[in-house]
């Protein structure tokens, strides 16, 4: 008894009995929102007539939200591990505040696949398709999330990104200017 106290008395136990419970505890609530999530409005999409609800949850929207949490869990709770250095705590921070961007724009992704497949199926969607207005503004999302997801993870202020990027193509438009 007295070298199993002796070996969570050590830091770098402590440490990592409190990431394996933060982990843990970030997968149970996952595991927990997303079935009750599901089972909740799967029920209320059953209960209604309307497509707006079975065309979130057929596209996956609800899905992609209940995937942030166990991110945000991670996000927040690293700062009450003990033993966690800043350094580490400040990346496991950024990299999961990328994750949670990342599914909040599959969730938004997936809401504007289902608002194009809702109103594909009106009569006025069966004459004009706004399937090229809906990949266009994915495209502009994924842009904008692409950008923040680097700034998170780096650090850096997007706008000193924006304008690499903007150097790196003028230089690019200079070099392949003549093919």
């Amino acid at each position: 008894m007295q070298q199993l106290q002796d070996l969570l008395d050590l830091p770098w136990m402590r440490t990592t009995l409190g990431v394996l419970a933060l982990l843990g505890l970030a997968w149970l609530a996952g595991q927990l929102v997303r079935r009750l999530l599901h089972r909740v409005i799967s029920g209320i999409a059953r209960r209604t007539s309307t497509r707006w609800d079975d065309a979130l949850l057929g596209y996956g929207t609800f899905r992609w939200l209940a995937r942030a949490l166990p991110a945000l869990i991670v996000q927040y709770g690293i700062m009450l591990v003990p033993g966690v250095p800043m350094g580490a705590e400040a990346l496991i921070g950024n990299v999961m505040t990328a994750l949670v961007v990342f599914c909040i724009v599959m969730a938004i992704s997936a809401a504007l696949s289902a608002s194009e497949d809702v109103y594909r199926h009106t009569p006025r969607g069966q004459q004009r398709s706004i399937k090229g207005l809906v990949q266009l503004i994915k495209i502009g999302l994924f842009i904008v999330a692409a950008l923040i997801i680097i700034a998170a993870v780096t650090g850096k202020q997007v706008g000193l990104l924006l304008s690499g990027v903007g150097a790196m193509s003028a230089v690019m438009m200079l070099i392949f200017q003549d093919t």
